[in-house]
C-alpha cells in the first residue's frame, strides 16, 4: 500500500456538486443505470465472475457524468442532453429503434415526417398506418433525427446540442420505449424523476 501525504485530484465535480438541476440529472441517470446493469454486476462480482458486458454502460455513464460536469445545462439544453443520454443507452441494451424503414409496412422512412415511434414495435410507423390515431406523435421526425445524430456522433462531439429546445414530449416518449423495453414504468421507478421538474 502506497501512504501520501499531498494529492490534487485530476478531476472532480465541482459544477454538479453546486448547481441542483445538474445533480438531478446526475440522480437520474445513475438510477436508471442501476436499473439495469448494477445489480446483476453486483452478482456477478459475488460469484466472482467478472466480464466486460457492462464495460459499454460505464462508457455511457462516465461519459454522460464528464459531460454533465463539462457543459452549462440550462432548460433549453436538459432535454437534449437527456434524449442523447438515453439513445447512448438504448445503444448499449441493444434496443436501439429502427429509423430506416416504416415497422408496418416496411416502407422507407427517409424524407417522411408524420412518423411516430412505436414501442412495440421496436421502431417508427408511417402515422397513416396507426391503427389507433391517439398513438399519433407529430414530432417524431424530429425524435427521429436525433436518434440517428446520437448512433453516429460521440459525447465529445457535444452533438446533443443540436436538440436544444427539443419538446420535453420527446423525452417522455423515449422513457416510455425505454420502460416498454425492460418491462418496468421507470417514471414511477425511478425517485429521482420528479426532481427533473419536466
Amino acid at each position: 500500500m502506497i501512504q501520501t501525504r499531498e494529492w490534487i485530484p485530476k478531476w472532480s465535480h465541482k459544477s454538479i456538486r453546486t448547481n441542483f438541476k445538474k445533480y438531478s440529472l446526475l440522480c437520474f441517470g445513475l438510477e436508471l443505470m442501476s436499473k439495469f446493469c448494477i445489480e446483476e454486476e453486483a452478482n456477478y462480482a459475488q460469484k466472482e465472475i467478472f466480464t466486460d458486458e457492462f464495460e459499454g454502460s460505464f462508457k455511457v455513464i462516465s461519459n454522460f457524468i464528464f459531460e454533465l460536469e463539462k457543459n452549462e445545462i440550462t432548460s433549453s439544453t436538459q432535454v437534449g442532453f437527456l434524449i442523447y443520454f438515453l439513445g447512448k443507452i438504448f445503444i448499449e441494451l441493444g434496443v436501439f429503434p429502427d429509423l430506416n424503414v416504416c415497422q408496418v409496412t416496411g416502407s422507407d422512412l427517409s424524407n417522411v415526417t408524420e412518423i411516430t415511434l412505436r414501442s412495440d414495435l421496436g421502431g417508427f410507423v408511417l402515422n397513416n398506418e396507426l391503427e389507433e390515431k391517439i398513438f399519433m406523435r407529430a414530432s417524431h421526425s424530429r425524435l427521429r433525427a436525433a436518434l440517428a445524430s446520437c448512433a453516429k456522433s460521440q459525447w465529445k462531439e457535444n452533438s446533443w446540442n443540436n436538440f436544444n429546445n427539443s419538446p420535453v414530449s420527446l423525452f417522455h416518449d423515449l422513457l416510455e420505449y425505454l420502460s416498454f423495453q425492460l418491462n418496468m414504468n421507470l417514471k414511477s421507478s425511478l425517485k429521482s424523476y420528479p426532481s427533473l421538474k419536466l
